[in-house]
């Protein structure tokens, strides 16, 4: 099983249960030591608050307006 599909389990369980902040960030990110950051999830997660936070904490993040103007990648390490 890849790190995706082993984060996305979790996050689906979390968000299915309606898990608070602090337990999704904290069980996620002790996943993403394990796992590694899923980058593939990034997008699927954007409504998300607790968990967009948690991926923007490890790099990721949405393109600003005038980053996509220049063509930059959306989902992209800070």
């Amino acid at each position: 099983m890849n790190a995706e599909r082993i984060f996305n389990a979790v996050a689906d369980a979390l968000v299915r249960t309606d898990a608070d902040d602090h337990i999704t960030t904290e069980v996620l990110s002790a996943l993403m030591d394990r796992v590694g950051v899923p980058m593939m999830s990034f997008d699927r997660y954007k409504d998300v608050p607790a968990i967009e936070a948690l991926f923007n904490s490890r790099g990721v993040r949405r393109a600003t307006p005038e980053e996509i103007v220049r063509g930059e990648r959306g989902a992209d390490r800070a």
